[in-house]
């Protein structure tokens, strides 16, 4: 069994990989050293596309652009491996979760999807689930059949895997 969480994705427009690229390295290297960025450093650095997505996000009463930032930096408790896109166009974001609960996969889910990263499948630890999007702001997760265990057992088997 692969330890390896992930998020697989498709793109609106391949020119903004780069900016989701440059922002989660950010991210990354913040949430590894545990560095803190305030607003403006942000504001400054993200895509004006990106700010705008998330000021309909907070209209419909989801993420604002810094509360997920600071998420994912503070909160989250995992650590990113890897952003990557294929050949194919098709991206994948992964990671390791650090502990049970380590905060789910939606924020990743919304972060990706600002950028035109549209979620199409995950592995949160506890199975393979498909996303299907209700709007751009609102998914939900269905759970793929499979031969692993499922539920309780799926969840003691990785953590008792590493």
């Amino acid at each position: 069994m692969n330890n390896q969480e992930y998020i697989s994705f498709t793109l609106s427009e391949t020119s903004k990989f780069k900016e989701c690229n440059t922002i989660f390295n950010i991210i990354k290297d913040c949430k590894k050293n545990g560095t803190k960025k305030t607003a403006q450093f942000w504001l400054k650095r993200t895509p004006d596309c990106v700010v705008d997505y998330f000021n309909q996000s907070e209209k419909n009463k989801s993420w604002s652009l810094i509360s997920l930032f600071q998420f994912l930096i503070e909160d989250l408790d995992v650590t990113f491996t890897g952003l990557e896109l294929d050949e194919n166009g098709i991206g994948r974001l992964d990671f390791e979760a650090n502990d049970y609960p380590y905060g789910g996969p939606s924020s990743l889910i919304t972060f990706l999807r600002a950028f035109g990263c549209i979620a199409t499948d995950i592995d949160d630890g506890s199975g393979v689930y498909k996303v299907s999007w209700k709007s751009n702001f609102i998914f939900k997760l269905k759970k793929e059949s499979s031969d692993e265990p499922k539920g309780v057992k799926s969840f003691f088997g990785r953590l008792f895997k590493k």
